[in-house]
């Protein structure tokens, strides 16, 4: 994938979870298929995260992830209602 791709990837997972958070009562989205069938996924949501637009939990047993949730906060709602860029 290429920087543009990617960088246009991880703003829709931001959209995505904007749309979970406010279609499911304000609760965490659990990402952990995602991660498991797109290896993109973990990287934008560890991307997301270390912007600060999103909060990002996992759980590893033996190496690999057995529990991941992933929910947009404050900062993430400003970017996808004001369409900001996120890099």
């Amino acid at each position: 994938m290429d920087p543009k791709d990617r960088n246009e990837y991880r703003k829709r997972k931001l959209k995505e979870l904007y749309d979970y958070y406010f279609e499911n009562n304000q609760e965490w989205k659990d990402v952990i298929k995602e991660i498991r069938e797109d290896s993109e996924a973990r990287a934008a949501y560890d991307y997301l995260e270390q912007k600060g637009l999103i909060f990002y939990k996992e759980e590893r047993a033996s190496g690999e992830i057995v529990f991941a949730e992933a929910k947009i906060n404050a900062q993430g709602i400003d970017v996808i209602e004001q369409d900001l860029d996120i890099r």
